[in-house]
């Protein structure tokens, strides 16, 4: 947050603006709280943020870091604070908004797609019994993942579209289209429900996810670029497999590896609209439309690459634990850009 006349300057101590600058870490969403379910938690933070405001009235700007579940529960609690007829999040102006290694596109026990998880494919690999652990999680991953991650863990693996309220969209899918591909919603429900007044109602409380987003000054996406076994190069970096700069593979340099800037694409509109059907059975043409949804924002993508080892897990080692020079390179950049 930044108050008024707050543009930058040293960042201020929690519940306090220093130098025109408040930085809060969330309380929200934890420990267990995790597991409710990305729109409770999006629901929960949103419910946070308003309080931080109505205690701190000098506050002006909002910018928003996520890491990992946290960016898709930060997607979610934005759609709520968003008002339509001002641009604002709760009367705060948008600044930036960033993820690390966040699963945009939801999760798949699959290997060969966008948003696979990766440490799935690691047990494909052991040798002799690798065939046989693929049979197991392709059936097992999305159930496995119900039961650990309870209503979250079933909305990661898009099985929650007959849930209630969800009208037969996944809420990681909801947060990659309202807003931003009306035509594939009007698609939807011009299909699956009646032409009244009560699909109008509810066709209208849907939260307007995209809208949101393109209010923010800027959106960056940190990814890793190898070793995270938790989120995929192309899920965190919303990007196609056939997108992916594999060169940087092999590129010995460690940290910040790359750092590229995309232009909205508007044009992928009449793409989609060429495109529109929904088969909500399908993981891959649900990524595809989240994919080509999604990119018709612009992003700031920063590919990165760290070291691995016992103490050095890059889904975690990326936020700065431990902390040194590699790691502490996305900091540097992160604090530049939430800077400007």
């Amino acid at each position: 947050f930044t108050s008024k006349g707050g543009g930058g300057g040293a960042v201020g101590g929690i519940g306090a603006p220093r130098d025109g600058m408040l930085v809060h870490v969330s309380q929200a969403n934890s420990f267990l709280k995790t597991f409710d379910g990305i729109d409770t938690c999006g629901g929960r933070l949103a419910e946070e943020i308003k309080d931080i405001v109505r205690e701190q009235p000098s506050l002006k700007t909002l910018s928003v870091v996520g890491h990992s579940l946290g960016g898709l529960i930060s997607r979610y609690a934005l759609g709520v604070l968003y008002c339509q007829e001002t641009g604002t999040m709760y009367g705060l102006r948008p600044r930036h908004f960033a993820t690390i290694v966040s699963p945009h596109l939801g999760c798949d026990a699959s290997s060969s797609s966008e948003n696979e998880v990766p440490f799935l494919r690691y047990l494909t690999g052991i040798p002799i019994i690798g065939a046989g652990i693929g049979l197991i999680t392709n059936v097992a991953a999305a159930p496995g993942a119900a039961l650990l991650y309870r209503r979250t863990g079933r909305q990661l693996f898009m099985k929650d579209a007959m849930d209630p309220n969800m009208d037969g969209l996944p809420v990681v899918f909801q947060l990659a289209v309202n807003g931003l591909s009306e035509e594939i919603i009007d698609y939807h429900y011009n299909k699956y429900f009646p032409a009244d007044s009560t699909t109008m109602e509810r066709r209208k409380k849907l939260i307007p996810f995209g809208k949101a987003l393109a209010a923010f000054k800027s959106r960056t996406l940190y990814s890793n670029v190898q070793g995270d076994h938790m989120v995929s190069w192309p899920n965190a970096s919303i990007r196609k497999v056939s997108e992916m700069p594999a060169h940087l593979l092999g590129v010995n340099k460690k940290g910040i590896v790359e750092e590229t800037n995309s232009k909205s694409q508007s044009q992928r509109e009449n793409k989609l609209k060429r495109k529109v059907t929904i088969d909500i059975t399908s993981h891959t043409r649900l990524q595809d439309i989240m994919i080509e949804s999604l990119q018709k924002l612009s992003w700031k993508r920063v590919d990165v690459k760290l070291d691995i080892g016992a103490n050095k897990i890059p889904h975690n080692y990326i936020q700065a634990r431990p902390a040194d020079e590699q790691s502490l390179s996305v900091t540097k950049h992160l604090m530049n850009v939430l800077s400007n």
